[in-house]
């Protein structure tokens, strides 16, 4: 049964967050797909880390992690150029959705190294250039 006319501005009105999960002291073990939202690819290296402990682990190339928990009740998400994720160990499957963090990017600092057995001199250009300039 589809209740969802082509007039309903369903999409628009969907929530993509829920934060009505509650703590399962059953779950052990957790796994599932992390993905963006923009896009909806897999998240590959997302850092999950189980809050209040030292266990840890990082998706892999399709987006796809597994833990097993250690006594914590929180997981964190968090991955370069989205918004950290902390949800609750709720289930034994949860997939995440992460959105795009638009202020993470402020800085870049990109290195240049050279050296020469002929001098000890520096001998190259440095430069500096602020962020409005590459935006």
């Amino acid at each position: 049964m589809n209740f969802i006319s082509k007039y309903s501005n369903y999409d628009s009105n969907r929530a993509i967050k829920s934060y009505h999960y509650k703590y399962n002291s059953l779950v052990k073990t957790i796994s599932g797909v992390i993905t963006s939202s923009s896009e909806g690819l897999p998240l590959p290296r997302v850092s999950i880390i189980e809050k209040g402990t030292s266990n840890d682990t990082q998706s892999d190339f399709d987006g796809n992690y597994s833990l097993k928990t250690e006594g914590g009740k929180d997981l964190q998400y968090s991955f370069v150029g989205m918004q950290s994720e902390i949800l609750p160990i709720h289930a034994s499957i949860m997939n995440v959705t992460m959105l795009k963090d638009l202020n993470e990017l402020e800085t870049v600092v990109i290195t240049g190294y050279s050296s020469s057995h002929y001098n000890s001199k520096t001998t190259g250009a440095i430069s500096t250039i602020s962020i409005d300039k590459l935006l």
